[in-house]
């Protein structure tokens, strides 16, 4: 492991095949590390096999191969690309957060900020209370616009992978697939496919980010709701050794509570297909008879004899 700029050198000097670097510009200035990284790693020893460990996010780029280390565990492994598809995901998270605090924050600054009648004393000043209030519509402002930016990034780059992956697959294809492939159904998902998923894979993202939110925050507030209601008779329960009891019980309780609404919902499913069933039938029975009367049967003649028959015998 080498860590002062000297012991680089020395390293450098030994022409070795496999290098070990532990943050090794960790000990200079943000300047003349960039330049040894460059002229060093980048430059003398470019065709040398380099296992460095670093800190510093902008070194990251020239790696052929990134691995996160959480835990002494490998939590990610990609290239810079895919790993900053991940940050932009997070970042997308983050500023939706930001937007919805900010305006919590600016829904809830007015009403305690303003005097609750025209004798009371204003808490702030007028020359504090806009400023305040237009400073955290700004910055609601400036979320969504972040959000809205990296949602378009986080697309763009999803459907740049899919196509060039696409693409790599359909070049690197063995003859047969060429023999068994039409090539309309070729240009067809290079093309037609590839501009719907231009326009589209952005909120599919999005929705892809809120239902894997959405799996681990619905069963915990479930979790949380049902032990706050528990934990009062948590002691008396144990007391008696009842736990198998108390558990058997609830299940049953959650079952009998969820059954009338399973047969609810499956009778109006029921009722639902019925109605589209008949009105199917109608629509297709009203057709038939319409294409199989001749011509001249229903015209404009017929249609004033019965008005005019109607009128007479009323």
């Amino acid at each position: 492991m080498y860590i002062h700029p000297s012991e680089i050198t020395r390293a450098v000097y030994q022409d070795a095949d496999i290098y070990l670097l532990d943050d090794p510009f960790s000990a200079v200035d943000a300047h003349t590390g960039t330049q040894l990284f460059e002229e060093c790693l980048l430059g003398i020893l470019r065709n040398k096999t380099i296992i460095y460990v670093t800190h510093q996010v902008e070194l990251l780029p020239a790696a052929d191969l990134i691995l996160v280390m959480q835990n002494g565990r490998v939590a990610h492994a990609g290239k810079f690309e895919e790993m900053r598809g991940g940050l932009l995901v997070l970042f997308i998270i983050l500023a939706q957060s930001l937007f919805q605090l900010l305006q919590i924050c600016s829904n809830y600054w007015m009403p305690w900020a303003s005097p609750l009648s025209p004798e009371s004393e204003p808490k702030m000043g007028m020359s504090y209370l806009f400023p305040m209030y237009i400073l955290l519509s700004v910055g609601s402002s400036l979320c969504v616009l972040m959000h809205a930016t990296l949602i378009a990034v986080v697309g763009i780059l999803t459907s740049q992978k899919f196509f060039t992956r696409m693409l790599h697959s359909v070049l690197r294809a063995p003859m047969s697939f060429s023999d068994s492939t039409p090539t309309g159904r070729i240009l067809n998902r290079t093309s037609t496919d590839q501009s719907v998923m231009d326009m589209e894979i952005a909120n599919k993202v999005v929705s892809t980010v809120c239902v894997w939110y959405q799996r681990y925050y619905t069963p915990i507030s479930r979790e949380l709701a049902r032990f706050a209601k528990s934990l009062s008779g948590a002691a008396t329960i144990r007391a008696f050794d009842h736990e198998c009891q108390f558990i058997n019980t609830n299940l049953g309780l959650i079952d009998n509570h969820s059954r009338p609404w399973f047969h609810s919902v499956s009778a109006m499913k029921w009722l639902s297909f019925r109605l589209n069933l008949l009105s199917n039938f109608v629509f297709a029975f009203s057709l038939v008879l319409l294409v199989s009367l001749l011509e001249g049967i229903i015209n404009s003649s017929n249609k004033f004899s019965l008005s005019t028959l109607n009128s007479s015998v009323t």
